[in-house]
């Protein structure tokens, strides 16, 4: 199979330089994680973006459940956050071996 060249193009800009781990929902709808700032946006189809979560830390990396619960690895909580569609928080993980 011979290297494609695939075209790019900025879809949005002046988020920030700590934008991190884009991921989509289950009904298309593209995520950042602004991890400096501790939240987590949701992106419409022309770039605007708008806060979905803060988790008043740093987070790092987040995915959603088939279920539509967001996971979120967080770096100044030392855990794994959980959020439901409401956007309540409850923590999952946030000790594991005694670590």
């Amino acid at each position: 199979m011979a290297n494609k060249k695939i075209p790019s193009t900025v879809f949005v800009s002046g988020l920030g330089s700590d934008i991190c781990n884009p991921f989509f929902s289950k009904d298309g709808k593209l995520h950042v994680i602004r991890q400096n700032q501790g939240t987590i946006l949701q992106l419409d189809s022309v770039g605007n973006a708008r806060p979905l979560v803060a988790t008043n830390g740093q987070p790092s990396s987040s995915v959603f459940s088939p279920d539509g619960v967001l996971y979120t690895t967080d770096f100044a909580h030392m855990a794994v956050l959980a959020y439901t569609e409401d956007g309540q928080q409850e923590m999952v993980v946030s000790v594991y071996e005694d670590k």
